[in-house]
C-alpha cells in the first residue's frame, strides 16, 4: 500500500498507522506501515521547520529594517544637523589655533623698550612654567624642587628650563640691581618658549 499524502500534522493518519503497526499483519505490511509513519513524521517536521524558518526570516528582516532606521536617525543627529542649529562661529572655532593668553602678554612685555617689562616677562614666564609643571603632576613646594624631580627622558628641554629659572631667581633677589639687557631678556624668554613648545603649552 502506497503512503498517503500528509497534510500539516495529520494526526488521524498518524494514529491510524500506529494502530496498524501494533495490530499485527505480515512483515511486508508492518514494514510499509513503518515507512509510512516515518514519512508522515518527516513531512510534519519539514512543515514545522519551514514555518519556523519563515518566521525567523521575517524577524531578521524586521530587525534589520529597524536598525537601519535607528542608524539613519543617529547620522541625522550627529552629522546632518540643520544649518540653523550650527553656531555662527563654529567654522571659525574649528580653524582657530590654540592661543595661550598668558604667553601673549609675556611676548608683549618682552617686545617693549622698558627693562621693567622684560623683568616682568621673565617672572610671568616662570610662573607659567610652574603652572605647567603642576598640570603635569609635580606637586613639590617650589619650582626648583619640581624641576629636580623630573626625569630627563620625560623633559628634553629641562636644561633650558633650569637656565631660565636661575635668571628669574636673580631678578627676584636683586630686583632692579640685576643688569638685564634686551638681548639677554629675549634669550631667556626663548628658553622658556622651548620648554613650553615641547609640551604644547603655547
Amino acid at each position: 500500500m502506497e503512503p498517503q499524502p500528509v497534510n500539516f500534522i495529520n494526526t488521524g493518519y498518524i494514529y491510524q498507522k500506529i494502530y496498524d503497526l501494533f495490530s499485527g499483519g505480515s512483515p511486508k505490511g508492518i514494514f510499509t506501515t513503518i515507512v509510512a509513519l516515518l514519512s508522515a513524521f518527516l513531512d510534519s517536521i519539514r512543515m514545522i521547520a519551514f514555518i519556523v524558518s519563515t518566521l525567523l526570516l521575517f524577524g531578521i528582516s524586521y530587525s534589520l529594517i529597524q536598525i537601519d532606521k535607528i542608524r539613519k536617525k543617529e547620522r541625522e543627529l550627529l552629522y546632518e544637523k540643520p544649518a540653523d542649529d550650527v553656531p555662527e562661529n563654529v567654522a571659525e572655532m574649528a580653524f582657530k589655533p590654540f592661543v595661550n593668553e598668558k604667553w601673549v602678554q609675556i611676548t608683549e612685555h618682552i617686545s617693549t623698550n622698558n627693562p621693567n617689562d622684560w623683568r616682568q616677562a621673565i617672572i610671568e614666564a616662570d610662573i607659567m612654567l610652574e603652572e605647567m609643571m603642576v598640570a603635569m603632576g609635580y606637586m613639590q613646594a617650589t619650582l626648583g624642587e619640581k624641576l629636580k624631580a623630573v626625569e630627563r627622558s620625560d623633559f628634553t628641554t629641562i636644561d633650558q628650563a633650569w637656565e631660565a629659572h636661575k635668571v628669574r631667581n636673580l631678578i627676584a633677589h636683586e630686583g632692579s640691581d640685576y643688569l638685564l639687557t634686551e638681548r639677554e631678556a629675549r634669550r631667556v624668554i626663548g628658553l622658556y618658549e622651548q620648554a613650553f613648545k615641547e609640551f604644547k603649552a603655547i
